[in-house]
């Protein structure tokens, strides 16, 4: 009976001839081999671990060499297919960094700032009496205009209760705009104008030119309810609903232009205002 050989590192069986297990890879050396000491199967299986981790003989010569290279070609894949996951996480974590910057970035930009709020150069020594002479000139406009709001308010009052006066207070809106309009001229031809705030100017200049536009509608309700009959708290009526657009914007205006002036007034011991008094 011929003696079967196996390999003492897998326990493959082999062939007399053979030189090196076909398996695992190991030199068979003379005298290797013989069935007695062929290893357990379990332990076997698990030495040889298909090239995937099994234990490597010591150092020499007679080492496997070929075992080793196979698992060194196994490996270097999964390196190459960790450092291609980590490149692909960190692009995409870049994009998302860039992303939420510019989306950072384009929240915060500012809006362009409207004509009338843009900041003015501070007056110079020159321009100083000047400019004293025409924040005296325009406080003078501005106790006109309290005037004539007075009247708009106390028509406005008459009219929604149905007062007295509601055959007059058309008339009272249409002279409230007609001296709004005069204002205007005025304030256009004040002189040292140039030296005050621009944007304050411009501001005043929108807020009566709309108030007049209100006042007009105003005095076209009033006489709508003067000829067929005055209602209490009407808003139904078409003329009241379009002095409401330009009324409001006269409002805007008037808190722009009263934030600028207060700080000039005190400055020349003058009257400061209240939006709602303009």
């Amino acid at each position: 009976m011929v003696s079967r050989r196996f390999c003492v590192e897998c326990g493959h069986a082999l062939k007399p001839e053979t030189r090196f297990c076909t398996t695992c890879g190991r030199v068979v050396r003379d005298g290797d081999g013989d069935e007695a000491a062929r290893p357990d199967p379990s332990e076997a299986a698990t030495l040889a671990g298909v090239g995937l981790g099994g234990a490597d003989p010591g150092p020499g010569p007679a080492g496997p060499e070929p075992r080793v290279r196979g698992r060194r070609s196994f490996r270097w894949p999964v390196v190459i297919a960790v450092v291609v996951l980590i490149g692909a996480v960190a692009g995409s974590a870049a994009g998302l960094i860039t992303r939420k910057a510019g989306h950072v970035g384009s929240f915060k930009t500012p809006k362009p700032t409207p004509s009338f709020m843009a900041s003015s150069p501070a007056p110079s020594p020159a321009t100083e009496p000047a400019r004293q002479q025409a924040a005296h000139g325009l406080s003078a406009l501005l106790a006109q205009s309290v005037a004539v709001r007075g009247s708009v308010v106390s028509a406005f009052s008459d009219l929604t209760r149905c007062g007295p006066r509601v055959a007059k207070d058309a008339a009272a809106f249409r002279q409230a705009a007609a001296s709004r309009e005069q204002l205007i001229s005025r304030l256009a031809a004040l002189p040292g104008r140039s030296t005050l705030p621009a944007p304050m100017i411009a501001a005043l200049t929108t807020a009566w030119r709309t108030s007049v536009q209100a006042d007009r509608d105003f005095a076209a309700w009033a006489q709508d309810e003067s000829s067929r009959g005055c209602h209490k708290n009407s808003t139904s009526d078409p003329h009241f609903r379009a002095a409401t657009g330009p009324d409001n914007r006269a409002t805007r205006y008037k808190k722009v232009f009263v934030a600028s002036w207060n700080p000039i007034a005190a400055q020349y011991g003058l009257p400061s205002y209240r939006w709602d008094q303009l």
